[in-house]
């Protein structure tokens, strides 16, 4: 085991997945655990997905102690804030920009750049980042990589060490606050959707709002639909 080069985030070689390592270790020592690997064996997206992590990307995951109900909301939905702060200004320079998808996706030119999961699990929330960095190619056509879209190479200690900074700030701060920002700059607020939703298929519809009692409200023939985010299985725009 050994730590990034801020002395932030403990690096590791290779694991199964950098949140249940985080948790594992969050719960050994009773801190804050921040970790990331070179590779993930095991990755994972929302809906226990295959999440691609091999070497060249940022796996890595902070472990939180939940202390309010909307933790797990504020953390997930401040996660995606924090990564959109840290990757925008390094693509702005070659004419980019970032789009934020609900919940916590990072697209650029309708490619997946970030992923975000967070779990539940004893009392804490774990947050787990997926950012696609120094690959030469994407893990998939529909993804991208910062090396793709600049042809530069990153370290991945130091946006570790950043993001990490990042979410510890949101972590204190009040979940309405992280909510509005992350409002703001919702991209698909407006945008034509499908949601699959548990136990009540698909709603297609406009997605008029995101309320801060996370609730969506998507319009569709001229109705109004109301669909709490916990029930939300997946979302995607059409």
């Amino acid at each position: 085991m050994e730590r990034g080069a801020e002395e932030k985030v403990i690096r590791l070689r290779e694991v199964g997945s950098t949140n249940d390592e985080a948790y594992r270790l969050a719960k050994e020592v009773g801190v804050l655990v921040f970790v990331r690997a070179d590779v993930q064996i095991s990755g994972r997206g929302r809906m226990g997905r295959r999440w691609i992590s091999e070497e060249g990307g940022l796996w890595m995951s902070g472990a939180f102690l939940k202390s309010v109900d909307r933790d797990n909301y504020k953390l997930m939905l401040g996660s995606a804030v924090v990564v959109d702060d840290v990757v925008s200004p390094l693509l702005r320079e070659f004419g980019y920009r970032t789009e934020l998808h609900f919940p916590n996706d990072i697209f650029v030119n309708g490619h997946k750049l970030c992923g975000i999961l967070v779990e539940e699990k004893e009392g804490y929330v774990i947050v787990g980042i997926g950012l696609n960095v120094n690959q030469d190619e994407p893990p998939i056509p529909t993804a991208t990589t910062l090396k793709v879209l600049t042809g530069r190479k990153y370290d991945l200690d130091a946006l570790a060490g950043e993001i990490a900074e990042g979410i510890k700030r949101v972590y204190g701060m009040p979940f309405e606050e992280v909510f509005r920002i992350w409002r703001d700059r919702l991209a698909t607020t407006g945008r034509c959707v499908s949601v699959w939703v548990a136990g009540g298929g698909e709603v297609k519809g406009r997605l008029v709002d995101v309320h801060p009692d996370m609730v969506l409200e998507i319009e569709r023939d001229g109705e109004k639909l109301y669909v709490p985010a916990e029930y939300v299985l997946s979302i995607s725009e059409i």
